[in-house]
């Protein structure tokens, strides 16, 4: 097991009550190496994966997910049962032209699935969560932390590298969902744990990366659940 493997049964459990039943037609839009995509195909969906990186669509061609190298607003993928935003609409910088065009792609009745990060939910006590996490997993040698010099105060840190003051900044949570409700009808806004996730695609692909982002996953649920910090992940399910 892999730490990716951690976040997709994650997901998977989500999508269980999303998505139509299989053999729909799935599209990924930032499927990268293809990891949800395959485990969504051995429950018998139809599934592909858009992504613009080149090294991303080889490894997942290589695991037998059909794959294609693309800028999602230049794809023609024609008409699909579903379509997975997952954690890449926050990158896309025409917003609007993004969920135009899955608007187009999408049959009636097909369902929208955005599974994302909400980085203007970040409070000091949840920035400070993540910059302690991130300073023990880098002293236990299990991840590399950024070259960049960085302010002291947690929250400035946070602004400075997810917030309003990144050099390319992402969109808001808040953005994502005022852009598909102006093209879908909402059914499901939900918040989940991120923060696991985040760490997770940079820890080490072995059983014990996996048993590290498990731990993470379970103390981010257990400070959710106690009111402690806010939860940055925001999944959405809507319908055309």
């Amino acid at each position: 097991m892999k730490p990716g493997d951690v976040a997709t049964r994650e997901l998977l459990a989500f999508l269980s009550g999303a998505l139509p039943p299989p053999p729909a037609r799935v599209l990924e839009v930032g499927g990268g190496r293809g990891d949800l995509a395959l485990a969504l195909t051995r429950r018998n969906y139809l599934v592909t994966v858009v992504d613009c990186d080149a090294e991303a669509i080889t490894i997942a061609r290589a695991a037998g997910v059909p794959a294609v190298e693309a800028d999602w607003l230049a794809y023609d993928a024609g008409p699909q049962d579903a379509l997975l935003f997952t954690r890449s609409l926050h990158h896309i910088g025409k917003l609007s032209e993004a969920v135009a065009r899955a608007a187009q792609t999408v049959r009636s009745g097909g369902v929208v699935v955005v599974d994302e990060f909400a980085r203007e939910r970040a409070d000091a006590a949840t920035a400070c969560f993540f910059y302690d996490l991130r300073a023990v997993l880098s002293a236990a040698d299990v991840l590399m932390l950024p070259d960049a010099e960085l302010p002291a105060d947690p929250l400035e840190r946070w602004e400075q590298e997810y917030g309003g003051r990144r050099e390319h900044p992402l969109h808001t949570g808040a953005a994502m969902v005022e852009a598909i409700r102006n093209r879908f009808s909402v059914e499901v806004m939900a918040e989940c744990p991120y923060v696991y996730r985040h760490f997770a695609q940079s820890l080490e692909e072995s059983e014990r990366g996996a048993a590290v982002a498990r731990a993470l996953l379970a103390v981010e649920r257990r400070r959710l659940a106690g009111g402690e910090i806010m939860a940055l992940g925001l999944r959405v399910v809507a319908r055309a």
